[in-house]
């Protein structure tokens, strides 16, 4: 007969999901860190370094700089939020006014860089978070969550329906004791959310603090999106996914450094005589046996290659990065038209446009759920206008704007709009002028 009692030494398949997600998790959060501190310039010594022996090791930072890059091509500029073209709702005003309260591009900027480091970025909202001063009412507060501390758990059947979102951290209570705070965010079977936070002295023992929380909405207070596109994946790609040749440019970098340090200075060698027997001095003259040598030990090249191959290491992290390589040895940006730059930047601004579908998504989606919070219904989806990354000439931008001016396929505010004025604004001076110019006209 078939024993079919449970064994607690035997792993069933509910163990193994468990223990593969937590090995993801972990994998998850080391590489966050890892992005984190190569951003911030601590990257991994590539040079052994002996007790009393000079550092030679070099840190050439391009994962900074290409995070930055993405970062001021996505929000370098501000972006603007429209629902109804031509005209200024009353709900655009409040989402404007909210926006302004939670300094908009400060707080986009900052999702970017998540993103840009993590692969992705979460934002939470607040009910009331801003309290009311003045005559500005209490508004909703954007909180921009670190991603290693959220923990969201999917449907297997559906990897975009999130079941669950875990917030986790330590933290300092008022009486400087360490404490750990949880807070989960649960869907119902209802489709509403539960609101539950817990804290702990001494995991894993989770005390609940106050009672449960039915969020009033049909949607969670957290928005979310991946930096770069990964699918069948929920979370997202990083800039950071070639930091093994960072550290390979560091390691070329820090060697030439290290033979140069070594090797610069001639190093003078004899054979033939004694120490004692030279002396060398301003005054002194160097006399040395007829079968004597004194010469000096020199490089015999400038480490020409491994610079060569250096730089082309760099052009490489760069080139999968889709960042251009602009050596003013190689390209006089200077010199070159605003078309000329598009094709130069080509694969950039396509990355950009990558990153432009999917963050514009998360931020339609927030804002809908915002206007909803402030009583403006729950249909509204805005239109985003995003800037120009590349900077424009202002002849060729006129040119081009006289152009389709005269052919009839835009209009005067249109025009206006791309130059970077405010037609309402430039309208009302311009009516003023004509005013001014009538009175001092003669009759």
């Amino acid at each position: 007969m078939m024993n079919l009692s449970f064994n607690p030494n035997v792993p069933t398949a509910l163990d193994m999901f468990w223990e593969q997600l937590a090995g993801d998790e972990i994998e998850r959060l080391n590489k966050y860190k890892r992005g984190w501190l190569y951003y911030y310039g601590q990257h991994d010594a590539q040079l052994k370094v002996k007790p009393g022996q000079p550092d030679d090791n070099v840190i050439l930072n391009l994962a900074q700089y290409a995070v930055d890059l993405g970062v001021d091509f996505l929000f370098g500029q501000p972006v603007t939020f429209e629902l109804q073209e031509g005209e200024t709702t009353p709900a655009e005003e409040a989402l404007a006014q909210v926006w302004k309260a939670n300094k908009q591009m400060t707080t986009l900027q900052k999702l970017a860089l998540n993103g840009g480091v993590c692969g992705h970025c979460f934002v939470k909202i607040v009910p009331n978070g801003l309290p009311a001063h003045g005559e500005t009412p209490a508004l909703p507060r954007l909180v921009v969550l670190d991603p290693a501390i959220v923990r969201p758990q999917w449907d297997s059947d559906d990897i975009e329906k999130v079941l669950w979102y875990k917030i986790e951290f330590a933290s300092v209570d008022a009486r400087g004791k360490e404490v750990f705070k949880r807070q989960m965010i649960t869907r119902q079977e209802n489709d509403t959310w539960l609101v539950q936070d817990y804290i702990s002295y001494f995991r894993p023992r989770w005390q609940q603090v106050g009672s449960d929380q039915v969020w009033p909405y049909p949607w969670p207070p957290i928005v979310d999106c991946q930096n770069l596109p990964a699918p069948n994946e929920y979370f997202g790609l990083s800039d950071l996914e070639n930091l093994g040749l960072n550290d390979n440019v560091n390691f070329l970098a820090s060697n030439i450094l290290r033979i140069t340090r070594y090797h610069a200075h001639p190093q003078t060698w004899g054979t033939g005589f004694k120490a004692d027997d030279l002396k060398v001095g301003p005054s002194d003259m160097v006399i040395l046996p007829q079968e004597a040598t004194l010469a000096n030990l020199e490089m015999q090249s400038d480490l020409t290659a491994a610079r060569a191959f250096l730089n082309d290491m760099v052009s490489w992290f760069l080139r999968i990065c889709r960042i251009p390589d602009l050596d003013p040895a190689k390209v006089n940006v200077g010199a070159l038209s605003g078309f000329a730059l598009k094709i130069l930047y080509h694969d950039l601004i396509d990355k950009t446009e990558t990153k432009r579908r999917l963050y514009g998504d998360m931020l339609v989606e927030l804002n809908r759920r915002l206007l909803e919070m402030l009583g403006h219904g729950s249909e509204n989806e805005v239109k985003i206008h995003w800037p120009q990354p590349l900077p424009e000439s202002a002849k060729e931008l006129a040119e081009t704007g006289k152009l389709e001016l005269d052919m009839g396929i835009v209009s005067r505010q249109t025009i206006a709009k791309k130059a970077g004025y405010d037609w309402e604004t430039e309208q009302a001076r311009r009516k003023e002028e004509a005013e001014q110019e009538r009175q001092i006209a003669p009759p």
